[in-house]
């Protein structure tokens, strides 16, 4: 799919590149064309306006133009009778060739192979010298056009020798950008398939104890309710389990797709504090961890009550779930330069600097083995997307003697 998408992305922006070197070099060509099909045009009358007159020096100064300029007489028939004055040696038999080549032809227009242009113009008792009377014929002007050919021939070449080699470069240019460009996507792309991997994985563990409680009640389906207590509890929690996994799946789903209508509002965020701390003191004491908080009063926030207690209830279930039988989880609130910081550490529980940077990424997990430990991964996910929408800065510190902490400014 990113193969496709590269290739697509380079395909639409060399078609722009072309469209545009295209135009530009199209409007220049059809300019000078233009303008040099204006010259010979005003050449050419300029040449019937002289006639037999000495007009060579008129044209000596035209930038695509030998100034060799000529007018050859005929009569009716398009017999060759006389030539201007000019500096062309016009031998008559070559005179008549070029008349020949243009008898049939309408009244302007260009001889390519002799590198002429002509205009013919009827004449009638026209003196051509004191010895040459024409009744009636034609007086047919010649520019040499050679110059302005070659020049037109040469831009061309210019042209696309240009265009090919910026086609070239903007080519290998594409290339690096279209890797560079498409590199965020590549990375949403893999954390998709993770994400899709990761669920599946989750959703598998509880769906499958569910499936082999149920065999169990079907294969004891005379015994009575209460004899088969255990299974249904079992089935009841893995569901509440997989509840859980899909809401908070669907959180972070709303979160990306920006669906999550968040209703701020001043509120206390010392009341929300201990109110959240409170429960998990008798947890704490049933697995023999310390938990000491610290809570300065009347300290307010502007912001969603409902979020930030589900932000401070994710780390301190957290700390909890990660900190082991003797150790300490220390809680506080207090301001430091007029601002609330919250700080959750727990002791006896580290995490590595490469792990570190990846805590935040759904249903990451340091330990690798996937051993459960009550949840999906996705806790702090969802405390980032949190804090994110409030604005608070999220922090994290690691070392193996102090253990493990998080730092929320506000």
């Amino acid at each position: 799919m990113l193969k496709k998408l590269q290739t697509k992305f380079i395909l639409i922006l060399m078609s722009f590149v072309s469209i545009i070197l295209l135009s530009v070099f199209g409007v220049v060509c059809c300019s000078n064309y233009i303008h040099d099909k204006k010259d010979v045009e005003r050449s050419l009358e300029l040449a019937l306006k002289l006639k037999d007159k000495d007009f060579n020096f008129s044209f000596e100064n035209n930038r695509n133009f030998n100034g060799n300029s000529f007018v050859i007489y005929t009569d009716s028939n398009y017999e060759y009778m006389i030539t201007s004055r000019s500096v062309w040696n016009i031998y008559a038999d070559d005179a008549q060739s070029l008349i020949e080549s243009v008898e049939d032809k309408d009244d302007i227009g260009v001889l390519k192979k002799l590198g002429f242009a002509y205009k013919k113009e009827k004449i009638t008792n026209y003196q051509v010298d004191e010895n040459t009377i024409i009744p009636s014929g034609y007086a047919v002007a010649f520019v040499d056009i050679s110059n302005m050919q070659s020049s037109f021939q040469r831009m061309l070449i210019i042209s696309i020798q240009i265009g090919s080699s910026v086609l070239l470069v903007f080519f290998i240019l594409s290339c690096i950008l279209s890797k560079w460009a498409l590199k965020p996507v590549e990375q949403a792309w893999d954390k998709q398939k993770q994400f899709v991997a990761d669920a599946s994985h989750e959703l598998k563990t509880p769906l499958t104890v569910i499936l082999a409680d149920s065999d169990v009640l079907i294969n004891h389906s005379t015994e009575t309710i209460s004899s088969q207590k255990q299974w249904i509890e079992s089935i009841q929690s893995e569901a509440n389990r997989m509840r859980k996994l899909v809401e908070n799946m669907l959180f972070l789903a709303k979160n990306d797709a920006n669906r999550i209508e968040i209703s701020m509002q001043n509120c206390s965020l010392s009341d929300i504090c201990f109110h959240c701390v409170l429960p998990f003191e008798s947890i704490a004491f049933e697995k023999g961890i310390d938990l000491i908080d610290e809570v300065e009063e009347n300290i307010e926030v502007h912001g969603n009550e409902s979020q930030l207690k589900q932000l401070i209830l994710i780390f301190l279930d957290n700390a909890i779930k990660y900190t082991p039988k003797g150790g300490k989880i220390y809680f506080k609130l207090v301001k430091i330069q007029n601002k609330p910081v919250i700080t959750i550490r727990n002791t006896d529980s580290y995490i590595p600097p490469e792990d570190l940077k990846h805590i935040f990424e759904r249903f990451y997990r340091v330990d690798k083995s996937r051993k459960y430990q009550g949840g999906a991964g996705l806790g702090l996910s969802i405390a980032s997307q949190i804090a994110q929408s409030h604005k608070i800065k999220l922090s994290v510190t690691s070392d193996e003697i102090q253990g493990t902490e998080f730092t929320l400014n506000f």
